[in-house]
């Protein structure tokens, strides 16, 4: 898992560097919920619209605070609609070679902490497991 987020994190930072800014705004949003018989799950996606090289373009649905764990839908929504209000203007990153592809830079990805965590509570749990034998 802490993979996945490092890897979300050096393609946003590589994006923010290496891609052109343009100014951008949150179009949409949604709570997703997945239940099992034993939890529920929920996943919070955005959509954005941003102007590049006189063109409108529209992003896919982006799933945003993947690092987060909610207990609620309720609670979801509304730490979607704090960081990721409808409307709101946000710095968006194109690739200059295809302008329809494109990124939220580093505010659309997990924290390098959530990583970093990640992989020392790997490396403890490894350790408890060699210190018990």
């Amino acid at each position: 898992m802490g993979l996945v987020f490092l890897n979300d994190f050096r393609y946003a930072l590589a994006a923010q560097k290496r891609w052109t800014p343009a100014a951008g705004r949150i179009s949409g949003s949604k709570v997703v919920c997945y239940r099992s018989r034993r939890s529920t799950s929920y996943y919070t996606y955005i959509t954005y619209s941003y102007s590049a090289n006189e063109s409108l373009y529209g992003s896919p649905e982006l799933e945003v605070n993947r690092q987060k764990i909610y207990f609620s839908e309720d609670g979801a929504r509304e730490d979607l609609q704090e960081r990721f209000p409808i409307g709101k203007n946000m710095d968006v990153y194109y690739n200059p070679s295809n302008p329809s592809e494109s990124s939220l830079g580093l505010a659309g990805a997990p924290s390098p902490l959530v990583p970093i965590v990640f992989f020392l509570a790997a490396f403890g749990i490894v350790g408890l497991a060699r210190h018990e034998r």
